[in-house]
């Protein structure tokens, strides 16, 4: 199936905080498709039949390397912060 021939294509964008007005962000690499060296939130493509959370969950993996629940909990303990909630 080829996106926008045989369905139409979903573009998925999606933003990493900390809750405190803080963002992550990346810088696209010069070898990135456009864009060359800007800084970008994360996003990309729904594929045919996926998910709207799995593609949020592949795209951020493949675009920060990082599995988010577990670097929240990791940052969180960094932090000294409850992992469930964030109170100190």
């Amino acid at each position: 199936m080829i996106k926008g021939v045989d369905y139409t294509g979903i573009t998925i964008t999606f933003y990493c905080h900390d809750g405190n007005g803080n963002y992550l962000f990346h810088k696209r690499s010069e070898k990135c498709r456009d864009e060359h060296g800007r800084w970008d939130c994360g996003g990309g493509g729904l594929k045919f039949g996926e998910r709207l959370l799995d593609g949020v969950k592949r795209e951020d993996l493949e675009e920060k390397y990082l599995d988010l629940k577990d670097e929240v909990w990791r940052l969180r303990r960094k932090l000294n912060l409850e992992p469930a909630t964030g109170a100190m």
